[in-house]
């Protein structure tokens, strides 16, 4: 059965037509029809994937959306590699490609055609500063009316974080959870106004790589900030690498993981392929340049695979809670045995 489904596979790939095309800026690489545009009903949504190895459930759902139209991969640097590996997961019309490598791409006609006329689009990790650079031009503009306009935006590592509201930008290099805790405004701690935005997931921060780079510190004080920049209430989201949020366009949430993962190097007994929201209860006591800061009783859902979120109430499907507090830049939690994962 297993050769039979290689054989299949290769069968379908072969007979797949490959085009490249270049510009000033711009690699676009498609496999599948890529000459014939198809527009099949779509369902919208976003997917949030926490970075390592992709979770193939989270591409199943992003074609399943797509109605089997044409899929497209936005990413700054790097290689077509994500276009067969998404043509073999399901039908579809095409996959593409467009790896963008300077912002003058993100104002040429043929790159914000082609993400208009997408049925479902993907960022890929990489650097978010490099994303954040496109933004208020018409590729964003683009985007943005994919988001609007019932299609499923999803992205891995920077793909997640660039979907946030208030996304943290990483212009100058990467801040450390301990810097974060420490002060804020560390200059390192760059967050910006929102690539695109909407429901369900506005007023939100994001973060990824989760617990593999130990970045509870760091998403604490994204959302600190969140709330003290904009005066709105601003939630925070993160996931762990192999796991993603599916999040539909009414609300519910659930997460869906990559089975049989490689072996943690995490201490053991430490949950891994987790997503987590946070809600805070009030506004940080203390979030100020140059201070320690103090945000205390944050309600922490912990969402494993099968687990579920409702963001048009903000409220816990299935999964955990507990409580976690920032003090004078230090952790602790209530109603998890200590642990602040």
């Amino acid at each position: 059965m297993l050769l039979v489904l290689v054989v299949l596979l290769l069968s379908t790939l072969s007979c797949a037509k490959n085009i490249t095309i270049t510009g000033n800026g711009w690699t676009w690489i498609c496999i599948g029809n890529c000459e014939s545009n198809k527009s099949p009903p779509t369902v919208g949504g976003r997917i949030l994937m926490g970075g390592g190895t992709d979770v193939d459930e989270a591409f199943r759902h992003l074609i399943k959306n797509s109605g089997g139209g044409d899929i497209l991969v936005l990413r700054a640097s790097g290689t077509d590699a994500y276009n067969p590996y998404i043509y073999a997961l399901g039908s579809v019309n095409s996959v593409a490609t467009l790896i963008i490598t300077n912002s003058t791409a993100a104002y040429d006609p043929f790159v914000v055609n082609k993400i208009k006329q997408a049925e479902g689009l993907w960022w890929s990790g990489g650097d978010q500063s490099l994303y954040y650079q496109w933004k208020n031009t018409p590729l964003s503009v683009a985007v943005q009316e994919l988001v609007n306009g019932n299609v499923t935006v999803g992205g891995t590592s920077a793909g997640m974080d660039i979907q946030a509201s208030y996304p943290y930008v990483a212009k100058f290099g990467s801040v450390s959870p301990q810097q974060a805790l420490k002060n804020p405004y560390d200059p390192l701690e760059t967050m910006g106004e929102g690539f695109i935005d909407g429901f369900p997931l506005h007023y939100t921060v994001t973060e990824s790589h989760f617990v593999e780079r130990d970045r509870m510190g760091r998403i604490v004080s994204f959302l600190a900030r969140g709330v003290t920049d904009h005066q709105n209430p601003v939630i925070a989201i993160a996931c762990d690498q192999s796991a993603a949020l599916l999040v539909s366009l009414e609300g519910p949430a659930s997460v869906v993981i990559l089975p049989n993962p490689p072996p943690s190097t995490l201490p053991a007994g430490t949950p891994t392929q987790q997503c987590y929201i946070f809600v805070p209860t009030a506004e940080p006591e203390i979030c100020k340049p140059g201070k320690p800061l103090t945000f205390t009783n944050i309600t922490v859902y912990r969402l494993g695979d099968g687990d579920s979120f409702n963001f048009a109430t903000r409220s816990l499907i299935q999964g955990f809670e507990y409580t976690l507090s920032a003090e004078a830049g230090k952790l602790s939690t209530n109603g998890n045995n200590g642990n602040i994962y």
